[in-house]
């Protein structure tokens, strides 16, 4: 299913690359109670479900990438860095790319720019001058389909993260909103 978002060329997947790999190397797995397979004994072709009908959204209405990258930071993600950046005043109108050189293109540009000099935070340049994760932006620079296959796979390890299943959870009636917040 991730894939299918790969090939979506948008800024936002372009922009959140770097902070997705990051949360998937430093959260840790284990706290996961969701695994790829989960629901193989209640509903075996569920992924293919999934994978389908977010393929043919994706197909039908290409904006919808931004949105399903944004779940990925519901909740938990979201809370936390409105907590943390309370005092400032959310504006939709201003975006910043990390990457200048294919801003709207999912591509593994950003490392290329990284290995040239061309980071636009402090971050970034840490990213080639930390002997940890230099070989990351060497690989990434180097082979976009080695960016892709992690990419994707961050995707899905923070898919996984903090699912509530059984009765911990439930099914919204309106995604953005829980049902009942006095329960």
């Amino acid at each position: 299913m991730a894939s299918h978002l790969l090939r979506q060329p948008r800024w936002v997947l372009v922009a959140a690359a770097p902070a997705l790999l990051f949360l998937s190397l430093v959260v840790p797995f284990s706290a996961a109670k969701l695994t790829t397979g989960y629901y193989r004994k209640s509903c075996p072709r569920v992924e293919q479900i999934v994978s389908d009908v977010v393929t043919n959204k994706q197909i039908s209405s290409p904006t919808t990438a931004a949105g399903a990258l944004r779940l990925f930071f519901h909740d938990c993600f979201v809370g936390a860095l409105q907590k943390a950046c309370a005092k400032y005043v959310e504006d939709d109108t201003i975006a910043t790319f990390n990457d200048v050189m294919t801003p709207g293109k999912f591509d593994n540009m950003y490392y290329l720019n990284l290995k040239r000099g061309l980071g636009l935070l402090t971050s970034d340049h840490a990213l080639v001058a930390d002997r940890r994760t230099k070989p990351l932006v060497d690989l990434y620079a180097a082979n976009q389909s080695a960016f892709f296959r992690d990419f994707s796979r961050a995707m899905l390890k923070l898919g996984l993260l903090g699912v509530k299943t059984g009765r911990q959870g439930e099914v919204r009636r309106r995604c953005h909103d829980f049902n009942n917040l006095f329960a």
